[in-house]
């Protein structure tokens, strides 16, 4: 198995695994995603994985002016974390969401760069729901308020991410 039919795969199985609580637990699901943009514990995570992997980069960033701050790194990560919870609080889980989703892309981009048409595509579309959720986390709230309207919407929207989901795995399987 290449590197494309791994990135294809771990696409495909994210969403499916994002799919299920909408399909099989559909009022749990829905609570859940009311309840994401307030979440504390949700930002938290998310913000505390988006620090770490922003710092694991700077840290892997080949720039020869950089290097001498690069140890300063290991006390300003943490740092920028706890002012980034504690002062940007209001909706933080889409804001963190769309930061972590400005990320996802770069590893894919890298493996896709020759051949992944379709992994490239997926990786721009995550971009942009980035920079939406960065800049406008209230747009996570109007989207869902609309899927999550009724419960035929929600389980509309995991099948939707299960069909998407097994798609980008079985292309992934067959054509990489």
């Amino acid at each position: 198995m290449n590197d494309l039919q791994m990135v294809a795969l771990l696409i495909g199985v994210v969403l499916v695994l994002l799919s299920l609580p909408c399909i099989f637990s559909t009022p749990k699901a829905m609570d859940w995603i009311r309840d994401f943009p307030r979440s504390k514990f949700a930002a938290w995570i998310i913000t505390a994985i988006g620090t770490t992997w922003v710092a694991w980069l700077l840290f892997q960033t080949p720039l020869a002016w950089f290097d001498k701050y690069k140890p300063a790194l290991y006390m300003l990560a943490p740092a920028f974390f706890l002012i980034v919870v504690n002062y940007m609080d209001e909706l933080l889980a889409p804001r963190a969401l769309g930061g972590f989703l400005l990320l996802i892309p770069n590893p894919i981009i890298e493996v896709a760069r020759q051949r992944g048409l379709l992994l490239v595509s997926i990786a721009y579309l995550l971009v942009v729901a980035g920079i939406i959720l960065v800049l406008s986390p209230y747009m996570f709230r109007k989207t869902m308020a609309y899927w999550i309207a009724s419960t035929a919407r929600c389980r509309i929207l995991g099948y939707l991410f299960l069909g998407c989901g097994i798609f980008v795995s079985i292309f992934g399987l067959l054509f990489y």
